[in-house]
């Protein structure tokens, strides 16, 4: 089977082992990578990060840490030299086993297979590989998060490359073509994904963990919003905008569609229907 590596934080053993369970249930032997803790980091390497983000976006302690982590993750993966699925902690899956059986379903000119969703709609190619029940195809926009993916060698020692003097939020450094490093990645999502984030389940399925990056998140971007405060005039404009920009947006999405130029769709999770 495909080695699968677990992003987890020595100060959360509760999500570890409640992830191992459920792993060994569905017969997943998974190696757990222990996590950069943001609040451990201390100058100068803080100050070296906060020199390399784009300015696009805030960034706190907790997303550096989850930057290292991975970091850490794609070397393990270069040093395994093979492909790996890479899971957060919080990670909830569905039908994974059958997919680590072995690695000749993926796309031979992939770096990573995204397998997660955070249910927002996204831009992918019309064309379209079957997987016993999946589909996957190339993946065009930005999909948030780094809770599930699979990821090659190659795929690794190229985010390596690329992240040696970059650091944002990981899943944007990853992801959005705007953050430069997917214009050089060959990425695919399948489709429904097999995973997603605890905080995107509902009922009594969810753990409740509690997040480990949220509190951060509201902070960085409050004192991010604070230092680059828009005027308001300019706030007024895009209050007025937004709604014909949403509009415009899925009208362009349905056209797409409609000529089958791209796929635009809300990715699914497996495990709500099954």
């Amino acid at each position: 089977m495909l080695p699968v590596m677990v992003v987890n934080l020595d100060r959360s053993p509760d999500r570890w082992l409640d992830l191992q369970a459920r792993a060994s249930a569905v017969g997943i032997t998974c190696q757990r990578i222990s996590a950069v803790d943001g609040k451990q980091i201390k100058d100068p390497i803080r100050q070296i990060l906060l020199s390399q983000r784009s300015g696009k976006l805030p960034l706190g302690p907790g997303e550096m840490g989850c930057f290292l982590s991975h970091r850490t993750v794609w070397q393990h993966v270069v040093d395994a030299g093979s492909w790996c699925l890479v899971l957060e902690d919080d990670a909830h899956f569905s039908g994974l086993e059958r997919l680590l059986q072995d690695s000749a379903w993926l796309p031979p000119d992939a770096d990573i297979v995204k397998c997660e969703t955070v249910r927002q709609i996204v831009r992918m190619e019309s064309e379209a590989v079957r997987v016993d029940g999946w589909t996957v195809r190339r993946l065009l926009s930005h999909h948030g998060g780094t809770a599930g993916y699979f990821i090659s060698p190659k795929g690794a020692a190229r985010l390596l490359d690329l992240t040696q003097s970059a650091c944002d939020a990981v899943d944007h450094l990853m992801f959005h073509p705007d953050f430069g490093c997917a214009l050089h990645l060959t990425i695919y999502q399948l489709d429904p994904a097999p995973v997603i984030q605890d905080y995107l389940i509902a009922g009594s399925a969810s753990r409740r963990f509690a997040s480990t990056l949220d509190l951060d998140r509201k902070e960085s971007r409050s004192a991010f919003e604070g230092s680059s405060r828009p005027s308001l005039l300019r706030k007024v404009g895009r209050e007025v905008a937004r709604p014909y920009l949403r509009l415009s947006a899925r009208l362009n999405r349905w056209i797409e569609n409609r000529k089958g130029l791209y796929v635009n769709k809300r990715i699914g999770y497996r495990g709500d229907s099954a």
